[in-house]
């Protein structure tokens, strides 16, 4: 038998917070390019834009029309005929002062372990062009763009990590480094699983209290009824005492039931 169990999850809307960055496994950054190091966002605020209910992340120190942000839609479905926020969507936006920075969630893996990385990221405005990219550790493991109003990509990865990697959900200006409609709707979540071990019975033992000097047989079959019995040992002498046997099973094996049957007294 085998099988998995997701032990822990993280969802990077239901987890988001302008309290604190980092906020637990989760900050909120900016990069000069794809893979640039990150810098974190140093500025929680709600600004007077759209719908005047973004919980913002940005950066005063490279800022331009509140680009590069991470936010939250703290208001319900919400559309102006440019922008069209969904009640509670995580918005990414890239851009900033060279139009060259990309917005990111990161989560960081607090311990060693298997994870499953999926969700998908969606468009949240109108005449929309953006790259998306998650990566790991700063390389890219999924890559696409958007360049409509109702379209999303998704994607799911199974990943073996060490604490302190870091999964970062990215989005830029798709090489157009002017300040262009870009506000991005992300679903992240991180699953850790645990793998619980195959257990396999390599042999098995079959014990009955004997009479002296009557002779035993030991048989088998896969299935409990519409089979024949198959000899397994035969002549096996009783020594007055509790006899046993054992079986090897082979790997792929199916399985077997036992009976012990006299055969003479």
């Amino acid at each position: 038998m085998g099988t998995t169990a997701l032990t822990q999850w993280w969802d990077a809307s239901r987890d988001f917070s302008t309290n604190t960055n980092p906020n637990g496994v989760w900050s909120y950054a900016w990069s000069e390019g794809l893979t640039g190091p990150s810098i974190r966002f140093t500025r929680a605020h709600v600004p007077r834009v759209n719908n005047n209910q973004e919980e913002m992340w940005d950066d005063p120190a490279n800022s331009l029309g509140f680009t590069p942000s991470v936010a939250r839609n703290a208001g319900g479905d919400y559309d102006d005929g440019n922008v069209t926020f969904r009640a509670g969507a995580l918005l990414l936006h890239g851009g900033g002062v060279n139009g060259t920075a990309y917005a990111q969630v990161i989560w960081t893996a607090p311990q060693a372990g298997h994870y499953r990385v999926s969700g998908r990221f969606y468009a949240q405005q109108n005449e929309i062009s953006v790259d998306i990219h998650v990566l790991l550790n700063g390389r890219p493991v999924f890559s696409d763009a958007i360049t409509a109003n109702g379209v999303s990509r998704s994607f799911a990865q199974q990943v073996t990590l060490s604490a302190g990697d870091a999964i970062a959900f990215s989005v830029g200006l798709n090489h157009w480094y002017v300040l262009h409609p870009g506000n991005t709707g992300l679903e992240a979540t991180v699953e850790r699983i645990c793998t619980i071990p195959s257990i396999r019975s390599s042999e098995v033992e079959i014990c009955w209290p004997s009479e002296s000097n009557v002779l035993y047989q030991v048989e088998f079959r896969s299935k409990l009824t519409g089979e024949a019995w198959l000899p397994l040992f035969t002549n096996l002498v009783g020594t007055g005492e509790t006899m046993c046997v054992t079986d090897k099973i082979a790997p792929g094996q199916p399985q077997r039931f036992y009976r012990v049957e006299c055969t003479r007294p």
